[in-house]
């Protein structure tokens, strides 16, 4: 009975983990419609990292590229070193319309972060300012 309750309770585990990276902490999985992390603007690019710790450092990685609709992300500058949750959905980076970019509503994207996907966001949400 033991062994049972001990391999039920990994398989909760392992869902729970599967559920919060659907959820869209970085690295992005295409299908999921909400990224929450911390903001890093590197060179005007939005850089969404999985942990806090990581936006101080110059080359961490993993972290997942986010761009939004222009009028929004001319005024994202603000966002760096906040915790931020953003709506839209993950595209692959193959999809992107030149070998070096992604436009997305008038926005472009280089992804610096160099990850599969990129976050095509039309809102966020502010929920930590970092310390």
């Amino acid at each position: 009975m033991k062994m049972l309750s001990a391999l039920a309770l990994a398989a909760c585990l392992t869902a729970g983990a599967a559920s919060a990276q659907q959820a869209g902490t970085p690295p992005a999985q295409p299908g999921a419609e909400t990224f929450t992390g911390w903001v890093k603007i590197q060179n005007g690019e939005l850089q969404l990292y999985p942990n806090q710790r990581d936006i101080r450092e110059p080359f961490a990685r993993p972290c997942t590229s986010v761009v939004l609709p222009l009028d929004l992300q001319r005024s994202a500058g603000d966002l760096g070193g906040l915790q931020v949750q953003f709506s839209g959905r993950a595209v692959p980076w193959s999809e992107r319309q030149t070998p070096q970019m992604m436009n997305f509503k008038g926005s472009r994207v280089a992804n610096q972060c160099g990850g599969e996907t990129v976050i095509q966001a039309d809102t966020y949400r502010v929920l930590r300012a970092g310390g």
